[in-house]
């Protein structure tokens, strides 16, 4: 289901380049998602991007990729049972971004 998910994601950044006729450059961005207090990594965490039609899940290991155009901005939502949602804004291209959620 991850899986399906972050494809569709990848296809809409995919169409939207070819769609503009831009030559941007997609590049994948590795959320990790932990307890701030613990650092226990927390799986199935909420993840979703403004705009976007669907919401990404971390993984067990608390990570998801997100594939976003180089040098653009998305602002992110995280939302976990039991913990204090964070908005985030991100950079494509960045390789690697860890969140810390607050109980």
């Amino acid at each position: 289901m991850i899986r399906n998910l972050l494809f569709s994601l990848g296809l809409i950044v995919a169409l939207n380049v070819s769609a503009t006729g831009d030559k941007n450059q997609t590049s994948s961005t590795k959320l990790i998602v932990k307890d701030a207090v613990t650092q226990e990594l927390l799986p199935g965490v909420a993840i979703k991007i403004d705009n976007a039609k669907e919401t990404l899940y971390t993984d067990l290991n608390g990570e998801v990729t997100i594939n976003a155009i180089i040098g653009l901005k998305y602002d992110v939502s995280i939302n976990y049972i039991g913990y204090k949602s964070e908005n985030i804004r991100i950079e494509g291209g960045s390789e690697k971004v860890s969140i810390g959620l607050k109980p």
